[in-house]
């Protein structure tokens, strides 16, 4: 995610930012307002038959493990 505490390895240089883009499926990080809205369906009427699961807001990281 690239929040306020991440934001260091971003201005670091391009690196950080090529590895996250080539970790996730979506290809780029994701921001803390994606997750929020993740959240908010979940909270939502929209997801009021969804239950016992987790769900990855997470570009797709998870779903392929690439963590090169």
């Amino acid at each position: 995610m690239r929040t306020p505490g991440s934001e260091p390895y971003f201005e670091a240089g391009p690196e950080f930012a090529a590895l996250m883009a080539r970790s996730t499926q979506l290809g780029r990080p994701g921001r803390a307002a994606e997750v929020a809205e993740a959240a908010a369906w979940l909270l939502s009427g929209r997801a009021s038959y969804v239950a016992g699961v987790t769900l990855p807001a997470d570009g797709g990281i998870t779903a392929v493990r690439r963590f090169d």
